[in-house]
């Protein structure tokens, strides 16, 4: 036996190389923040996970943490149908659509961005650019449903698909964006519909 088959025997014997594949439930977050770690004008990459790789960014300095962020959303959304299911097209099977969003590279849509509001308890402002770089509708904000207002928010730029994290909370002397349009706002089932068409 040479040298280099040797050393590749005990390279796989090791696990180095190896390549095992992650399942969502496997994966392991780092602590949540504890110390301001700004993160305005930030780039996310640009893979299908978006937007949960900018919670990932808000939450744990870091974008590879999105799929525990993505499984923690749909595991907190798969018990509380009656709360999201008027997110979702009437059309779609409540356990179904969850156990889709629960894949890698499937786009979050309203009903994501509401249950992470809900869950971290972060109100998260949304502004929608056209592919031309102008913003393209009202500031949007997704506020945390709970007793009392959070002080926590992260701001997002939709353009296209894609979400890249303007600014949030976590640089000292940051302030809130003003916002015209609130998602907890509407009642009328028409507007909500209407809504849908945009993202």
């Amino acid at each position: 036996m040479g040298i280099s088959t040797v050393l590749l025997l005990v390279l796989l014997g090791t696990g180095v190389g190896a390549i095992k594949p992650t399942k969502p439930h496997s994966v392991k977050p780092i602590p949540p923040r504890e110390s301001a770690d700004p993160s305005e004008g930030k780039r996310i990459e640009r893979d299908g996970n978006c937007f949960y790789r900018s919670l990932s960014l808000y939450r744990y300095h870091s974008q590879e943490n999105y799929r525990f962020v993505r499984q923690e959303i749909m595991n907190f959304m798969s018990n509380r149908e009656d709360r999201y299911a008027g997110l979702i097209d009437r059309n779609q099977d409540y356990a179904g659509y969850i156990r889709n969003h629960r894949q890698d590279c499937v786009w979050a849509e309203d009903a994501m961005v509401q249950a992470a509001a809900d869950l971290y308890g972060i109100n998260i402002f949304v502004s929608y650019y056209g592919m031309n770089g102008e913003m393209s509708q009202p500031l949007q904000v997704i506020r945390a449903r709970s007793e009392q207002n959070s002080p926590m928010w992260l701001h997002l730029r939709l353009q296209g698909s894609h979400y890249d994290i303007i600014n949030d909370d976590s640089k000292e002397g940051a302030l809130e964006p003003v916002c015209k349009f609130d998602l907890l706002s509407i009642q009328d089932p028409k507007e909500i519909e209407a809504l849908k068409m945009f993202g």
